[in-house]
């Protein structure tokens, strides 16, 4: 957890420099917010699981793994939870596992960037505010991570 008393303006400049700092020592940066959760899509449920050691399985060893083929990709899948007034109204503070999900979709195509870290290390990228595609994200590069997405919650 890194903590600053940076301004709106100032934060991509940070994350994409901490992006860059970090890079060499790792393969994929993704940026998420807290109320996001990182899952895997499985094709044969058509489900969101948190087996990502699965998809990650071999990774460093296989060069021909999707993951190192597409280089900077899109995040591929997204499941919205879906607010509830009777949750709302006995706790407005409830966790998010109290709040139903709905069906898993295919993510935006300006949603959250995965980048390889080397493009990181040689400012070929940058993080943005929200960590969603930019330029530098071909348009049919999807991966198969996904994000559980506890948006809507009480006000």
């Amino acid at each position: 957890m890194l903590f600053s008393e940076a301004n709106l303006n100032e934060v991509e400049s940070i994350m994409t420099k901490i992006a860059k700092d970090i890079g060499g020592s790792s393969d994929l940066i993704m940026k998420v917010d807290t109320d996001e959760f990182l899952a895997f899509y499985d094709n044969s449920t058509n489900t969101l699981t948190t087996s990502i050691s699965d998809y990650l399985s071999g990774f460093s060893k296989n060069k021909m793994h999707p993951l190192h083929l597409v280089g900077n990709s899109r995040l591929g899948y997204i499941q919205d939870a879906m607010p509830l007034e009777e949750v709302c109204k006995k706790n407005t503070h409830s966790t998010p596992d109290n709040f139903p999900l709905n069906e898993v979709t295919r993510s935006a195509a300006g949603f959250k960037a995965v980048h390889d870290s080397k493009t990181m290390v040689t400012g070929e990228s940058h993080i943005n505010i929200g960590g969603h595609v930019n330029s530098n994200v071909p348009k049919n590069h999807w991966t198969k991570f996904g994000i559980v997405h506890y948006h809507q919650r009480c006000v």
